[in-house]
């Protein structure tokens, strides 16, 4: 096997364990009654980024130009909001993986930052949602 099979086959089995990770963690915050455990998110969250990165890594995906992306406004913290946001996760890992399987590099990271997207919204919703609550201290 090449130096460079090698390095695809080893990232390809990283990924997809971090996506077994995420889409577990997705699954149980998503039945359970602790929608809005943002420890278990922000979790998920970085199981996305490692699976990203490490997707580059093996696809070469940091030799190609990158674009901007809009990170999606979550407004409000509501149950429906927060299983609407996970369904969309879900749905884009369920893609990502698919692309995978067939060695898509490029769609296959394409994905995983789809499904990435949407739990930061999330965090940088809840994260508002704190700085309103906390009491000010001023300057």
């Amino acid at each position: 096997m090449s130096a460079e099979r090698y390095r695809i086959e080893k990232g390809i089995s990283y990924i997809q364990e971090r996506i077994k990770n995420c889409e577990e963690r997705l699954s149980v915050l998503n039945s359970g009654e602790s929608l809005d455990n943002m420890d278990a998110v922000w979790e998920a969250y970085y199981d996305l980024e490692e699976a990203i990165f490490i997707a580059n890594m093996a696809f070469n995906g940091f030799n190609r130009i990158g674009k901007l992306r809009k990170i999606p406004e979550v407004t409000g913290l509501s149950q429906i909001v927060i299983r609407a946001t996970f369904n969309k996760a879900l749905e884009n890992i369920a893609k990502a993986r698919n692309m995978l399987s067939k060695h898509q590099g490029e769609e296959t990271i394409e994905y995983l930052r789809r499904a990435r997207d949407p739990l930061k919204g999330l965090l940088l919703a809840d994260g508002r949602k704190r700085k309103a609550r906390a009491p000010g201290k001023g300057i």
